[in-house]
């Protein structure tokens, strides 16, 4: 079902720990850059092994980046987009950027320098045939943030988690992307990889 979804901008919004980057993983086309606010680039490399990283974490600890693409002030929106693109050049044909997360920028810098700054990474991310993956933390943001947001992007998937018969559940929200239908599928994780519930699908 992943593979059916041919979006150039994608929004995975949920709460923190329903696996929002081991979907972004499973949506990943071609080479990878990581835009790591949220994850130290030990943590990126363990679960994506990607061609690149753009440390925004590193430096904000008052440590020295090793990382050939890194951020000093990780709020810094027009360093970010320059080092995605100078680190997109150096990769194939087909490029995924995941930037995780938005809402420590949004939190920080407010909604609208954020809003432009998806804006220019947008429009450069079509000239340069890159397919760009949003990570949002629910509940972090008024409505409006994320109302915003999806309204940018080319899709959005919600990641709901909830209790059923006492234990833990966590479903995926595809809303209309299928043939006008809406999809709510159950899914799991298992050794940093999201495996869907086939009888739900």
């Amino acid at each position: 079902m992943l593979k059916e979804l041919d979006k150039n901008s994608i929004l995975l919004l949920g709460e923190p720990e329903t696996g929002k980057e081991y979907l972004a993983k499973e949506l990943t086309k071609g080479d990878l850059i990581y835009v790591g606010i949220d994850k130290s680039p030990k943590e990126v490399r363990d679960i994506f092994k990607p061609k690149f990283i753009v440390d925004c974490y590193t430096e904000r600890l008052g440590v020295k980046s090793s990382e050939k693409y890194h951020i000093s002030y990780a709020y810094d929106l027009d360093e970010i987009i320059r080092n995605i693109f100078m680190a997109r050049e150096e990769t194939g044909k087909d490029t995924t950027v995941i930037i995780d997360s938005l809402s420590p920028l949004i939190v920080t810098l407010g909604l609208v320098p954020v809003y432009r700054f998806l804006q220019r990474l947008f429009a450069i991310g079509r000239e340069k045939n890159t397919r760009i993956i949003l990570l949002l933390h629910k509940g972090m943001h008024k409505d409006e943030a994320e109302v915003s947001i999806r309204h940018l992007v080319d899709a959005s998937l919600f990641l709901e988690r909830g209790i059923e018969m006492g234990e833990e559940t966590f479903y995926v929200d595809f809303g209309k992307l299928y043939s006008g239908k809406h999809k709510r599928i159950k899914y799991h994780i298992d050794k940093d990889k999201i495996i869907f519930d086939r009888f739900t699908i």
